[in-house]
C-alpha cells in the first residue's frame, strides 16, 4: 500500500494510518518498511509512523531507539 510513485505524493499513507489505528499490531510492518530498499516505501512508512504517533506515541515506544537509528542514517530527508 505504500509503494509506487514517488515521494512527492503520500500515496495511500492516510489509508494506512486508519488501518493501523484499527490494527496496532501492524506498526511492526511500518518499522520493517523503514528498512526497505525502496526510498518511497521508507519515506511513506516514516510518514505513517509520524502521523500515528501524534495521537498514539505508545505504538512505537518499545521500538523508538531502532526507529531513530534507522532514520538518522537514511539518505531520504523525509525519513530523517
Amino acid at each position: 500500500m505504500l509503494s509506487g510513485g514517488d515521494l512527492r505524493s503520500d500515496g495511500m499513507a492516510n489509508e494506512v494510518v486508519r488501518l493501523v489505528r484499527e490494527n496496532p499490531f501492524l506498526v511492526n510492518e511500518l518499522i520493517e518498511g523503514m528498512t526497505a530498499k525502496d526510498d518511497v516505501v521508507r519515506g511513506r512508512s516514516a510518514d505513517v509512523l509520524e502521523k500515528l504517533t501524534r495521537d498514539h506515541p505508545e505504538y512505537v515506544q518499545s521500538e523508538l531507539d531502532l526507529i531513530i537509528r534507522l532514520a538518522l542514517n537514511d539518505p531520504v530527508p523525509m525519513v530523517r
